[in-house]
Parts: structure tokens; C-alpha cells; sequence
């Protein structure tokens, strides 16, 4: 999109937001007042004798709708401690106190709702808080701030809170042990400290600290909390036993020892938690169950980089933000130095059948595990996190009947460390990370890495007022192992140093070890109306962050500009809105371009709180150097693309969301089109519905099929893949009580391959279509069946098989979830899980008779049951 046309946004946006409410001014300092006193009851009613010997913090300002507005409705806080807690007591008063609203959801659910929320920065750090939420309803939220702006919503701490409702509104009493929260030692202590309220029908959200939209940051921004005194918190330890009991049940195979259809296990374990200091945590895990509760969704991969799961499991998603590192500046990237679901991974081995059959090891078993995490008062954050996993074997009867075992994970040390200094009270950081893993590797693992080492130092310094930030990222990694390791890292998808068009890289068969580096630059805007910025990155061809972390590319450099324009105050069409225009280059180690576009995306929050989003942009094409999966270069076409996605009012009991996206490129063949939605209905206050459909139909107009050597050469064949997906993500809720939910979860997935055309690669790098392919036609095609050659000179003979190209790929994953807090932190799961669906050659897309053979297929079930008993100890 052009300069003329974005200006032409800017100024009718610009027009629609000229008359606007002025906010009146703001005070500048917030300081609330903690009262040492006796422990109140834990009702909800504030009415302890304690509570009114507290001084009252009030003058809430409004963030939404109207900025700077006082708070429509009065709030009330006030903060009482004593040596086991720190309690706050909000009295949220409300004039239409029966249209409050109060729905009942599991624990850190978001529904439509009205809320109060306590920020604690209790480092005093201005980078970090601990957040505590709840509704009218008693359901629970927490959530931890980092870097002054970032939020990990799956920490989960151990704390009370109980709420009433009165003809005058509503009141919540929170208790949160100190053993929550993480301080410095001395006698002046303060907290950073802010307290937010949500009235759900008038969309409106107060502050006790305001923090204005056109401003940035989080915990430095907060007022303070102050009046502590001689406080003096016990260190406890504490215990959290588990056991786990379950079966499986699946179709069984005939002949197969390992498939009989059931199994069952029994697990015991437990996690330990201890306050080393009152700003140092030791965590581990002893026979710890990492596995999930949910199902990974089913995804069809066709390219060579490794498809990227979040983490779900709680011992790593807590606290994870000191062990995150970024190596790349790009906000849409993956990639990261530690991917935590490489520990407890898949095995990495196939077992021999020797003509018989093998069991089945889905992951990995972890041992034991344990990190320590923290904050000085001096500003060091530390963190270090170690992991041990055991030796996984496949038992196997051969084709004789005898018995074998073969390893197909070894034994594996993981270690994760981090330092880091806040300077400046926050603004400067210096940090460093490190990783290492090492395998103990048996006789037949010689294609595995025995040893890996990375290690990375970013430095991030704010200026001009905190408007601006700059960050500078430098990484470095070390693989060792045997040669045959080291030359299959060579020849990976993320290097490709076979390659015969390149001259930066070249595989050296005899090397046991692979070093490389990387890092970024990155300086932008964050303050104000106007934003922008630029980053520049590299990464050398050796590269390997694999072992420990998440990495799809290496020997390229990349640099990226952007530019937003914000309209943070209410206009007559939108409450906020911003255009974004983004541009990029990347480009390998000799020079040639691999990619290059530029975008132009907008949002808009409209005045009934829909929200509307649309995005378009062109790219120049450049060279993929994965596509033909170490093959050369393959030139890939000049493409468009443009889409939108809309929203309705989120505060409503029925909610839609739709979405569409479409995409080609300038060559005429390949593109294609996404469209979806997703229906939220919450008939009652306790039932909350959801479904979304998605459709996709793509013709990628190059997917890599096979390679191999034809006479002295090695031919590449491609072709235009007609592909089509259609998949259903259907959830139900039901809350009996905030401590007692039912959920239910089905996610059905149909996805069709079918090659309209074959192509041999004549030349790689040529710019047209016409001289890049040479299309096969059926009489350089030998079918037998499912199965297709090519027969390149006509001769009636396979010149390279291309197996059976096309597919079809059926899944339905469904899990149901009852889950009992029966006291705090110590809860009950009982969980059916049931996996159904398959794979075959046909691929073609009939979706009532796809659908008729996924809910016919054979299903796979297991039912577990997990009691987890929680103890504080002194």
C-alpha cells in the first residue's frame, strides 16, 4: 500500500478522533500505607474491628473509557500485615449493585466479568510484580509481570481470597503469604503497588496509580506501599506428594506382545518448593508427572523446520521468564535459546524390529528436576535450572520370537543458567545465559550430538526518558560428538551445508565438533503516538542451538524497520486504533536475497468494544534454501496477500469472532485462502460454550516430493499440491464452584494432499516459472496404484520413485477434565482422554466421507486419576 493511501488512513482516523474527552490533570505520586495488625477472617466482609484501624487509599481514576475521568463508582483499598501475610481489602461500591456481574469459571479463566486486581512489586525493582484477580464470583486469577511489560499468566501461587455482595456493591479480603512473594532484606522496605477494578457493563477500567495508554511499562509506573515495619517472614518449606493412577485402552493388534489393548501404570512423586532467602527459591520435582492434560493439537508439517509446541507443563511454565533468552528480535519468531520441551522430549531413535515387533515409548521419563530462581536487592537476577532424564529402551520380540532392547533416548543432563544486573534502577540490564546437555550415549547413538554448549549475553538500555530502549544480543554455540553426529548436524535442515550452490559452508566428513554464533540489534520507539524502529540480525552458518533450545535457520542476516501511528484517546468511530507498516530483508552469507516484503496491518477497538483488524503486503520472492531439502537454492515467486479478521463485543454472553485470508503470487500458479470463526456463548453464569471452525485451501506451486541421483546427476522433484483443511475446536465449561470445574474438549481435523502436477527442478535459481520447472507429464509418470515414479526419458523404467505422494490425515483428540481444589493448592483430577484417526494415500477432500471415517475409525482411550496433597512446613 502506498504512502498517498496510508496518509489518507492517518488523516480520516486523525478526523474521527479530533473531538475527544480532555483528561483533567494527573497526580504524579500514589503511596498507599500498610497497618501492622492481628490476622483478619478470611470472609470477604471487611467488617474485623482491624480493617477500620487501616488507612484508606481511594481517588480511582478511569483508564477506559474516558482517561483521567475519576472512577464512576468510589473504590475503596486498604493494606493490613503481620509476620504470615499481607492482606488487602477493596470495597468496590456500585450503585446498580444487581447488575453486577458475577459468572462462576475455573481458576485463571477470563469470562465477561466484573474484576479487582492487586499488582505487587515487591523486588521494588519497578521491573517485576506478582498480580492477584477475582471476580464478584470468587473465581481466581494470577499472574506474573516481567520486564516491565511482560506477562506469564500460568503462574500459579498459593493464596486466599474471599469476596461478599451487599445492596451497596461488593467487597473482596485477600490473603497472600509472604512466602509468595520475593523481597530484599532491610527495615525501610516499600512495594511497588497498584490496584485496578473492571465494571463490566459500562466497560469501564479504574486505577489507583493511573497508567495512561500513550505511555510504556508496567511495574515502573505502579504508586508505592509503604509503613512496614521490623517484618520478619518464616521461611517454610513446601510439600506437595502426588499420585498417579491410570489406564489405557486401544485396539489390540494380532501377534503384536506389545498391543494386547490395555495397560495400565501407577506413579508416585512429588514437588518441593523452599525459600533458601526471602528472594531465593529452590524448586524441584522428584518422579515428577510432566505430562499434560491437553493434547498437543494435530498439525500436517510439509516443510523441513521442526514443527514448534508450547509448553504446558507447570514446573517449567512457572518462573519461566528468567530463563527466557531471545535470539531473534522478530515478535512472530519461535525460536528460542531454551525450548523447555526438549527435556522429557520423543525419543530420537527408532528401535530394530528385526522382523517383529517393538513397544512404543511416546516420551522421555524425567527423573528429577529442580531450578532456583531469584532477585537480589543489589538488582542480580539469578536463575539455574537442571534436569536429568533416563535411558529409554524399546523391548522387542523379532521375527524368531526372541527378545531384545534397544535405546532409542540416552541417559541426558540438561542445564540452564542466568545472571543478570539492573542498573539505572531497571533502565540498563546486562544479562547473560548459558545452556549445556550432555548425552550418555550407548554403541548405536552415534548419530546423536554427546555433547552441546551455548551460551549468550544481551544488554538492554533504556534513554531519552524511557521512550526509547535499545537491546544488543550476542549467542554463541559449540556442538561436539562423533563424526557421522556432526556431519548429520551438517546435513540438517537448519544448515544444509551440502548444498552445491553455496560457498560460505561445506560438510567436512572427519569434523567432531560444530561452532557458531549470532545475535541482534535492535533500537526502537515505545512511547507516544508515533512508534518505530529497526533491528538487524545474524546468525553464522555453524549455528546449533538445537539441544537446548528451538532454532529453524542458520548462515543468515536480516534486518527489519517499522513505523505505527496510535489513536489512544475515543473518537466518533473507535475508543483506540493503530496502522502499523512493517518492512524486511533477509539475505544469506553470500549475499543473495532470500526474502524481502513489506505490510501494512491496522486495528481498531470500535465504540461498542467489536474490535476489527486487517493486514495486507507483497514480498519480492528470493531463494529458499530449504525447499529442496539440501538440494540448491530453489527461486521462489513475487506474492500478495491481504486478510481481516472481526470481533464482537467481548463483555456479551454470545460472542462471534471471523476471520479470512487469501494469498498468490504474481506467477499465476499456487496461493490460497483461510477463512474461520469462533462462537462463544455463556448461557448461564456457570456453562460457557465455544466452537471454531477453520478451512484452509492452499496450492503451494513448489512442495519438495523426492531427490536422487538419476544417471551422474540428482534430480529434484516438486509439484502443486492441491491442499485442504477443515478442523473444529469445540470447548465446554461448567463451574459447580470456583474450586470445582468440568471441561471438555474436542478438536476433529481432517487435512487432503493431493498433486495436481510433477515437476523436475531444471534450473533452481531461474527467475520465470517456465525455465525454473520442467512439468512431467503423464507419460513421464508411472502409477502403480497409490505409488508414482518418474520416468524422465520415457523408457518405461522408474528413474526416481516418488512413494505415495498424496494423503490424507484424520484426527480427533478429545479430553474430559474434572478438577477439585479440595483445599488450597491440593486438588484432585480425574481425565478421559480419547484419540482417534489415521493416515492414508488416497487425498482426496470429501468431508462428509472423511468425517464418517474418522468417527469410524478404531479410538484409542486412558483414563487417569491425579491426587496431589499440598504441606507447608516451617
Amino acid at each position: 500500500m502506498g504512502t498517498p493511501t496510508l496518509l489518507s488512513l492517518c488523516a480520516l482516523l486523525q478526523a474521527q478522533s479530533a473531538i475527544v474527552i480532555r483528561p483533567p490533570a494527573l497526580r504524579e505520586e500514589a503511596v498507599a500505607v500498610a497497618t501492622r495488625a492481628t490476622a483478619p477472617k478470611i470472609d470477604g466482609r471487611l467488617d474485623d474491628e482491624v480493617w477500620s484501624r487501616a488507612t484508606p487509599a481511594g481517588n480511582f481514576r478511569q483508564r477506559d473509557p474516558e482517561e483521567g475521568a475519576p472512577g464512576t463508582e468510589p473504590t475503596d483499598v486498604r493494606v493490613l500485615y503481620d509476620d504470615e501475610a499481607l492482606y488487602v481489602g477493596v470495597r468496590a461500591t456500585d450503585a446498580q449493585a444487581a447488575r453486577i456481574s458475577a459468572p462462576l469459571a475455573r481458576r485463571d479463566e477470563s469470562p465477561p466479568s466484573d474484576w479487582i486486581g492487586i499488582l505487587i512489586d515487591s523486588y521494588f525493582d519497578r521491573r517485576t510484580a506478582f498480580e492477584f484477580v477475582v471476580n464478584p464470583a470468587g473465581v481466581k486469577q494470577d499472574v506474573y509481570h516481567y520486564n516491565d511489560g511482560e506477562l506469564d499468566p500460568t503462574w500459579d501461587a498459593i493464596w486466599d481470597v474471599s469476596v461478599a455482595r451487599d445492596d451497596g456493591g461488593w467487597t473482596a479480603e485477600f490473603r497472600i503469604p509472604w512466602s509468595q512473594l520475593r523481597f530484599g532484606q532491610g527495615r525501610d522496605r516499600r512495594f511497588g503497588f497498584n490496584v485496578w477494578r473492571k465494571i463490566n457493563r459500562t466497560g469501564e477500567l479504574q486505577h489507583w496509580k493511573l497508567m495512561t495508554k500513550d505511555g510504556r511499562g508496567d511495574a515502573s509506573r505502579y504508586g508505592e506501599l509503604t509503613g512496614f515495619v521490623n517484618l520478619n517472614p518464616p521461611r517454610k518449606l513446601e510439600v506437595t506428594p502426588y499420585s498417579l493412577f491410570g489406564r489405557s485402552f486401544e485396539p489390540a493388534e494380532l501377534g503384536n506382545p506389545f498391543r494386547t489393548g490395555s495397560s495400565g501404570r501407577a506413579t508416585l512423586g512429588a514437588d518441593i518448593r523452599y525459600g533458601l532467602t526471602s528472594n531465593l527459591t529452590l524448586s524441584a520435582a522428584l518422579n515428577p508427572d510432566f505430562g499434560q492434560v491437553e493434547a498437543d493439537p494435530a498439525v500436517v508439517n510439509l516443510s523441513a523446520q521442526e514443527t514448534f509446541y508450547p509448553e504446558k507443563r507447570p514446573f517449567f511454565t512457572e518462573g519461566s521468564d528468567v530463563f527466557r533468552f531471545r535470539i531473534s528480535a522478530s515478535p512472530w519468531s519461535n525460536e528460542q535459546f531454551f525450548y523447555t520441551r526438549r527435556i522429557g522430549r520423543a525419543p530420537q531413535l527408532s528401535p530394530d524390529t528385526r522382523g517383529g515387533y517393538a513397544s512404543r515409548v511416546a516420551q522421555t521419563t524425567i527423573l528429577g528436576a529442580a531450578k532456583v530462581q531469584g532477585k537480589t536487592p543489589s538488582g542480580w537476577t539469578i536463575g539455574a535450572l537442571t534436569a536429568l532424564t533416563a535411558e529409554e529402551t524399546s523391548s522387542i520380540v523379532d521375527a524368531q520370537g526372541r527378545p531384545f532392547r534397544d535405546v532409542v533416548e540416552p541417559r541426558t543432563l540438561y542445564g540452564v543458567g542466568r545472571l543478570a544486573r539492573d542498573f539505572r534502577s531497571g533502565r540498563t540490564v546486562i544479562g547473560a545465559f548459558g545452556t549445556i546437555v550432555k548425552r550418555d550415549l550407548p554403541d548405536r547413538s552415534t548419530l546423536l550430538r554427546s555433547d552441546a554448549l551455548a551460551a549468550g549475553l544481551e544488554v538492554t538500555h533504556r534513554f531519552g526518558g524511557d521512550r526509547f530502549v535499545a537491546r544488543l544480543t550476542t549467542l554463541g554455540s559449540r556442538v561436539a560428538g562423533s563424526a557421522a553426529a556432526i556431519s548429520a548436524t551438517m546435513r540438517g535442515p537448519v544448515h544444509f551445508f551440502q548444498r552445491p550452490d553455496i560457498g560460505y559452508a561445506r560438510v567436512d566428513s572427519g569434523a567432531t565438533s560444530l561452532s557458531g554464533y549470532g545475535g541482534f540489534v535492535e533500537v526502537k520507539k515505545e512511547t507516544g503516538d508515533w512508534l518505530y524502529g529497526a533491528q538487524v540480525n545474524t546468525r553464522s552458518p555453524g549455528l546449533e542451538l538445537n539441544d537446548a533450545g528451538y532454532q529453524n535457520r542458520a548462515g543468515r542476516h536480516s534486518e527489519m524497520a517499522w513505523l505505527v501511528r496510535r489513536w489512544l484517546t475515543p473518537g466518533a468511530l473507535f475508543r483506540t486504533a493503530s496502522l502499523r507498516v512493517n518492512q524486511w530483508y533477509d539475505w544469506d552469507y553470500d549475499g543473495r536475497t532470500a526474502d524481502a516484503g513489506a505490510e501494512l496491518l491496522g486495528n481498531m477497538v470500535l465504540k461498542n468494544y467489536g474490535q476489527w483488524n486487517f493486514w495486507g503486503g507483497s514480498n519480492r520472492g528470493g531463494l529458499d534454501p530449504q525447499a529442496l531439502r539440501g538440494g540448491p537454492g530453489l527461486e521462489w515467486p513475487k506474492s500478495a496477500w491481504f486478510g481481516t479478521s472481526l470481533s464482537t463485543d467481548p463483555r456479551k454472553s454470545l460472542r462471534l469472532a471471523v476471520n479470512g485470508n487469501h494469498w498468490n503470487n504474481f506467477e499465476g500458479i499456487g496461493g490460497g485462502t483461510s477463512f474461520g470463526a469462533m462462537l462463544s456463548w455463556r448461557p448461564s453464569g456457570r456453562l460457557d460454550l465455544s466452537a471454531g471452525p477453520q478451512f484452509e485451501q492452499e496450492i503451494p506451486s513448489r512442495q519438495f516430493i523426492a531427490s536422487g541421483a538419476v544417471g551422474a546427476a540428482t534430480e529434484y522433484v516438486v509439484g502443486d499440491l492441491s491442499q485442504k483443511t477443515a478442523s473444529l475446536a469445540a470447548r465446554g465449561n461448567f463451574t459447580f464452584s470456583p474450586n470445582l470445574t468440568f471441561q471438555l474438549y474436542a478438536e476433529p481435523f481432517v487435512s487432503t494432499g493431493e498433486f495436481v502436477t510433477y515437476k523436475r527442478v531444471a534450473s533452481p535459481h531461474a527467475q520465470r516459472e517456465a525455465d525454473r520447472f520442467d512439468r512431467l507429464g503423464e507419460d513421464r509418470l508411472i502409477r502403480n496404484g497409490s505409488k508414482v515414479a518418474a520416468d524422465f526419458n520415457r523408457d518405461g523404467t522408474a528413474d526416481l520413485p516418488l512413494g505415495e505422494p498424496n494423503f490424507t490425515v484424520l484426527s480427533l483428540r478429545s479430553t474430559a477434565v474434572l478438577r477439585w481444589e479440595y483445599r488450597s493448592a491440593s486438588t484432585l483430577f480425574l481425565v478421559w482422554q480419547q484419540e482417534r484417526g489415521g493416515r492414508s494415500a488416497e487425498g482426496r477432500f470429501r468431508l462428509g466421507e472423511n468425517l464418517g471415517d474418522l468417527f469410524g475409525s478404531q479410538s484409542s482411550n486412558t483414563l487417569l486419576l491425579k491426587v496431589s496433597h499440598w504441606l507447608s512446613i516451617r
